[in-house]
């Protein structure tokens, strides 16, 4: 399995052939082909199943916890909130009733991220987590007031050039004191936040976390254990 995988993943082929040779990899339980098909297959049921199966057979803790944080991308419901933002959601535990926040997309500038959710039956659940990428370069839902515009360069306020986005980003979030983790590349790239509230039942900053978001200051809880590699690259902190 390892084999063809390394054949599909060095050689030079077409897409049909390379899907192809993982899927016949994975069939081998090849740990990297099984997460290659789970990011990249376009049937959202299979990927979850490749996924799935990655976390079940790898032996590497990274790649586990990397294929984990991918698998918990997929929504299982979406709530909305008063403020008219959308939330994806993943449930971690139906028994404990927890889910991950896998997909977000504000009204506002301003977050403030709700301690529960509820499914389509009223069902709620405590948010436990800000998982992979959720908040990742979002912009805002309000297209009335965000109408599309063509990108300019412009200089922060320390005098560095940058492109500005083509709609407005958020600028303040204030994470619930249900939140434990906060996952990778989770609030990565928002180039206009400005300020974040961390609760102080935060233990785990996964890495990339708020990698190139520009903060210049932070104010990070006591109780935090876990700091992830490049959790605040690019910062003026």
């Amino acid at each position: 399995g390892d084999v063809l995988f390394r054949i599909a993943f060095y050689s030079d082929l077409s897409r049909e052939k390379y899907l192809d040779l993982l899927r016949k990899s994975a069939e081998f339980n090849s740990p990297e082909a099984l997460y290659m098909l789970g990011t990249i297959e376009n049937d959202f049921y299979k990927a979850r199943s490749y996924l799935q199966r990655c976390i079940e057979v790898v032996s590497d803790d990274v790649l586990k916890d990397i294929a984990k944080e991918r698998y918990e991308s997929f929504p299982d419901f979406l709530y909305i909130t008063k403020e008219k933002d959308s939330i994806y959601c993943h449930i971690l535990s139906e028994k404990e009733r927890m889910v991950s926040v896998c997909d977000y997309h504000p009204y506002s500038e301003s977050i403030i991220i709700p301690t529960t959710v509820k499914d389509s039956n009223g069902k709620k659940y405590k948010v436990k987590k800000i998982g992979y990428a959720s908040m990742r370069n979002v912009c805002i839902n309000d297209w009335m007031n965000s109408p599309f515009i063509h990108s300019t360069i412009e200089k922060d306020k320390h005098g560095e050039t940058y492109i500005d986005p083509a709609f407005r980003k958020i600028s303040y979030v204030e994470i619930p004191n249900t939140v434990t983790t906060i996952g990778r590349d989770a609030f990565g790239f928002q180039h206009g936040l400005q300020e974040i509230v961390f609760p102080k039942s935060l233990r785990i900053i996964k890495d990339g976390a708020f990698a190139e978001c520009w903060i210049d200051r932070l104010i990070i809880p006591e109780g935090v254990e876990t700091i992830g590699e490049g959790a605040f690259w690019a910062n003026f902190v």
